[in-house]
This record gives C-alpha cells, sequence and structure tokens, in this order.
C-alpha cells in the first residue's frame, strides 16, 4: 500500500485516521495560506509541518517503514539574504499548490516519496537560480522565469544532473494547479524535449534582461568613445612614425640621441591628444602594443551598437560602406494657400548597404537612431585615422584599407610591437 497526500482538504481522508492527525483544510482560494497553516500532523496531533516554518517532516503520513528526508529550507543556502528567502518563500507556495491542487496519481493523490523527489528538484533548482547571480547580464532567476521561459529551463536542465521524469512530473503538476493560481503558464514538458533542451538549430528567444544589460553597457562605452571622437583621427595618423608612441627607453636603443629628439611615448601621446578619458577602463592602452587592441574594442562597441539598434545581421554590417548614412525625408513639409510653410519637412538618418548576389546589386536600408549614428561616427573616425596612417587618399576610398567599415571592423595590422 502507498503512502499518499489528498491532493485537495488535507493529506488524509477523515475516516482513515483520527481528527486529531488531519492536517488543516486547504481553502479554495487563491493566494498563500497562513504561516501557521499546519500541512501535517502525527498520530497525537502535533504539528510536524507547518507552512511558515523552515522544516516540514511528513513522515508520519509515511506507511513505509524506511523513513523519509525531512524538507529542511535552511540547508539550501548557507546566507539567509534576501534573495534566498524570496526563492525558499516561491518553493513553499509550489510544494503547497502540488499538494493540494496538482490532483497528482491515479486515484488524484500524491505520495510523500513522490513529494519528496519534487523537494530534490526544486532544491536543485534554487541553487541554480541562485548562481546566475555571478552572471552580469543575467542575475539572480526566480522559479517562475525558469519554469516559464524556454531559454533559461534548457540552461538548467543542461547544467544540472537530476531526474528528468521527475522535473517533468513538477510541470505537468504546475500545469493541473493552473495559471490562474500560480499567475504564471509553465513550460508543457510534452511539448518542451527535456532530453534534447533546445538543441535544435533555431536560435532561442534571447531574454530581455540580457538585451536590456548589453544596450545599456555598450551605450555607456559608446558615450565615452565620442567625447572626443574627432581627435582619433589625428592620432592614429601620428603612428606613421614608427618610434611615435615607443617607450623612451626602446627609442634610445634603436638609435634615437637626446631627450630632444624624443617622440612621446604612448601615455604621453594619448594625454597630448586629449584622449585620456578615452584611453581607460576597457580601452586601457599603457603601451604601443596594446593600442592595436583597445582599437580593435572600440570597433567592436560600435559594430554591436548597429547590431542591437537595426537588427542588421553580420555580413550586413560588415559590408558597409564609408557612406553609409544618408537623410531620408518621411514627411513632407506642409505649406499652406499663402505660401507659408506651416510644418517643417520630417527628415530620419538611415543606413544603407549594397551588395552584390548573382551579378545584380541588392540594397537595403534601416532606420538609424541616434546611437546608430554616433557608433557609425567613431568607425569612420578610424577609418580616416588608417587612411592617413597607411596614405590611402579619400577620394579613392572604392576598394582602399579604409574604404568601408568592412575594414575598419576587421584586424588592424600590427602597429608596432614596442
Amino acid at each position: 500500500m502507498n503512502e499518499v497526500v489528498q491532493s485537495v482538504g488535507g493529506l488524509f481522508s477523515s475516516g482513515e485516521f483520527p481528527t486529531t492527525s488531519e492536517p488543516d483544510n486547504a481553502p479554495q482560494r487563491y493566494g498563500k495560506p497562513a504561516p501557521d497553516f499546519v500541512l501535517c500532523r502525527d498520530e497525537t496531533g502535533k504539528a510536524t509541518a507547518v507552512y511558515g516554518s523552515a522544516l516540514w517532516d511528513f513522515n508520519p503520513y509515511r506507511l513505509s517503514a524506511k523513513k523519509l528526508t525531512k524538507i529542511n529550507f535552511d540547508s539550501v543556502f548557507d546566507d539567509n539574504e534576501a534573495e534566498q528567502k524570496e526563492l525558499i518563500e516561491e518553493v513553499k507556495y509550489l510544494l503547497y499548490c502540488l499538494i493540494y491542487f496538482a490532483g497528482d496519481g491515479r486515484v488524484g493523490k500524491l505520495s510523500v516519496a513522490t513529494l519528496i523527489q519534487y523537494w530534490w528538484v526544486l532544491r536543485i533548482t534554487m541553487r541554480f537560480c541562485l548562481e546566475q547571480k555571478r552572471k552580469p547580464l543575467v542575475g539572480t532567476l526566480s522559479l517562475q522565469e525558469v519554469f516559464t521561459i524556454p531559454v533559461y529551463l534548457a540552461a538548467f536542465i543542461r547544467g544540472t544532473t537530476f531526474s528528468h521524469k521527475v522535473l517533468s512530473g513538477i510541470l505537468q503538476g504546475l500545469i493541473r494547479v493552473g495559471e490562474e493560481r500560480l499567475g504564471y503558464p509553465v513550460v508543457d514538458s510534452k511539448k518542451f524535449d527535456l532530453k534534447k533542451s533546445l538543441s535544435s538549430n533555431q536560435y532561442p528567444v534571447i531574454p530581455t534582461r540580457i538585451y536590456l544589460n548589453i544596450i545599456n553597457l555598450t551605450g555607456d562605452l559608446l558615450d565615452n568613445i565620442c567625447e572626443s571622437v574627432g581627435c582619433i583621427e589625428d592620432f592614429i595618423a601620428c603612428f606613421a612614425d614608427e618610434n611615435y608612441g615607443v617607450a623612451h627607453k626602446y627609442q634610445k636603443a634603436r638609435g634615437i640621441a637626446g631627450k630632444e629628439s624624443f617622440r612621446p611615448d604612448i601615455v604621453q601621446a594619448i594625454k597630448s591628444h586629449g584622449l585620456t578619458s578615452i584611453f581607460s577602463g576597457e580601452f586601457a592602452c599603457s603601451q604601443k602594443r596594446k593600442l592595436q587592441r583597445a582599437l580593435l574594442k572600440m570597433q567592436y562597441v560600435a559594430k554591436t551598437v548597429i547590431h542591437l539598434y537595426t537588427g542588421m545581421r553580420d555580413q550586413e554590417v560588415m559590408r558597409m560602406p564609408y557612406n553609409c548614412l544618408s537623410n531620408q525625408i518621411v514627411r513632407q513639409s506642409v505649406v499652406d494657400d499663402q505660401g507659408v510653410e506651416r510644418d517643417m519637412p520630417l527628415t530620419v538618418n538611415v543606413l544603407s548597404t549594397t551588395t552584390k548576389f548573382s551579378g545584380y546589386k541588392k540594397e537595403g536600408a534601416w532606420f538609424a537612431p541616434g546611437e546608430v549614428v554616433k557608433a557609425v561616427e567613431v568607425a569612420q573616425a578610424i577609418c580616416r585615422g588608417l587612411a592617413k596612417l597607411y596614405q590611402v587618399n579619400r577620394p579613392g576610398f572604392s576598394r582602399h584599407l579604409a574604404s568601408s567599415l568592412r575594414n575598419a571592423f576587421q584586424t588592424l595590422p600590427v602597429i608596432a610591437d614596442c
């Protein structure tokens, strides 16, 4: 005979045990029960599992000789901070719903042994949620996010070891509990392949939180570059002199005599061009050999911003011509009967690219908000600097190194090794 937990109205029907052993009846209303709500009592009527307590013991309702593990919420985390408490409260409510409203089993009852198995998987889920805190672009997750967003559920399945059958039981049980009671729709394990865990060729949808973090991060970096973007062109061009930016001791070793003949080292060069604020943090450059990497990072930031705000694909961005920005009139000016212009024409910046396929040209255009315009201006400034450095005439941009943003985003030739 299997131990069972009645899904609605308590853990056992009143006809099986004395009244003192019955738990509290779950009212058919939505929301959490009171902290003193009793989930389980022993034969003397003493409560062994109270909703608000940290320890739930369902052993009084087991029918086997072997004791079952107690549900100890305090054993999940080492700390007792707000994030941990929220996860524990969330799991308590999920277990409560599974006990009273899931209607599991052949006769609508959930065995205590199965409930403990559910607890172990939910315990692993809580730890997974907190571990995401170490990832700045994700942060601490809730169980709601794991059970409703397929991307997070797939990451949980791939990153941990547990019984997929038990997880499937939890998801199906929560579906039976219902969206109205839970407050959110749970991923259907019958439609979600727990074994493959989204291993198809289709890219999963990127969660909004990650998008917002990337937008904020790249936006701050781009604003930092734009502060003195006009000086980058002349700065890069100065490296046509192979000794420019090299440490003085290396210049001396190269035969340059006298301090008056020394070229500025990289720190002095950056300061003299007013670029100290730019070449800091992510773009810090203490040696000339690090300049190439710093410029590549700036170009990557510009490229990422264009992707974020336009939705362009990688090759579409790489094929952008140097003069890719243009103004397009989307609304003509409004002129009255007397010839007076009442409303100015509305123009927007448009990002365009031309590609060649099968012998004909195909043009594409994207709306370019302010952030994209700034990103293009940064990339163009670096292009102009490279054009001067390698003595490429601007009128001949069509096939030269600095002729397009494609070349600007590719790996730069080594400027120097000192």
